[in-house]
């Protein structure tokens, strides 16, 4: 039905009115096109978050990796396993809090993902929030 034309759908009636098909078919198609995708974990691949933290945290002493060839590998990670750009920021930040003898590697790793400095403040703020909360109840 969706490949006819509507004149050959009236025609061998399969619709019963055309105004209100085109009218049907012209609100499915704009909610389709104007509904914003949202980044969820039954949408992403667990195997592309395992490649990226993998990626993160190998020894770049023995792999000599520099930051644009991680920048392109973290890049090819999310667009073939379709991970949410604020989530990899997040590993990025958290292998970083981990490695921090590979302080040059993660800063310009961090120039390279152009996020605005903004929303960096703010997720770091945010990961300070959580560990004081952490820390309180610890106590």
């Amino acid at each position: 039905m969706e490949r006819l034309e509507i004149e050959t759908l009236e025609y061998l009636d399969l619709i019963v009115n055309r105004e209100q098909f085109s009218q049907k078919y012209v609100r499915i198609k704009t909610r389709l096109y104007y509904k914003q995708q949202k980044f969820n974990l039954l949408r992403e691949e667990s195997e592309g978050f395992a490649k990226t933290i993998t990626e993160l945290n190998q020894n770049f002493s023995i792999t000599k990796l520099t930051s644009e060839q991680l920048y392109d590998h973290l890049m090819a990670l999310i667009g073939y396993f379709d991970i949410d750009p604020n989530r990899m920021l997040d590993l990025v930040i958290e292998a970083f809090e981990y490695h921090l003898e590979y302080t040059k590697l993660y800063v310009d790793l961090l120039n390279l993902l152009h996020f605005d400095q903004i929303t960096l403040c703010q997720l770091i703020g945010f990961k300070f929030q959580q560990y004081q909360v952490k820390v309180f109840f610890f106590f």
